[in-house]
């Protein structure tokens, strides 16, 4: 994933509730699609968002473009286990962010910023001022102050990572 590209996933209201926030043990866990599989028509509508993408896995649907706005979907078999996008902060297509959200709102889903596993408005607005107030859209406006803060960020991260993983015995 680029630098640039604000990953949300897609999970259903019955998942997020009304929570801001995922917890970091039900983030790395979640099997979002586990208990409520999605309709076929969510998935054909996000297929009709973004021309299809040759995926390198057989698991793997994705339509649009790597370093782009990309829709994901993985499947284990014929479940689905995570339905998620990328919005490419560098030159914001508003018709997709919009269109994306529309489908998540009919669809009775969220959209969570995955970086950061939050909860994101449901209104166009303040999805665009998420968008906006993100450190992937910072980061391509002022690279200066933001790779370190980002590289500082992916270091606390690693090292909690370390700190919670069951020793070698």
């Amino acid at each position: 994933m680029a630098i640039w590209q604000f990953k949300v996933e897609i999970i259903p209201d019955a998942e997020a509730g009304q929570r801001e926030l995922i917890p970091d043990d039900e983030w790395e866990e979640a099997q979002w699609w586990l208990n409520s599989p999605p309709p076929d028509e969510l998935l054909e509508e996000l297929a009709c968002l973004l021309p299809s993408h040759k995926s390198w896995s057989d698991d793997l649907s994705q339509w649009g473009d790597q370093q782009s706005d990309l829709v994901e979907v993985w499947r284990e078999g014929a479940n689905v286990e995570s339905i998620s996008a990328r919005i490419d902060t560098r030159a914001l297509n508003s018709e997709f962010v919009k269109s994306l959200l529309e489908i998540a709102n009919k669809w009775n889903c969220r959209l969570v910023y995955a970086r950061h596993r939050k909860a994101l408005p449901r209104d166009y607005m303040n999805l665009e001022k998420a968008l906006l107030e993100s450190p992937n859209f910072k980061v391509m406006r002022d690279p200066e102050l933001w790779l370190p803060k980002m590289a500082a960020e992916v270091e606390s991260n690693s090292v909690r990572v370390t700190k919670s993983a069951p020793e070698d015995l």
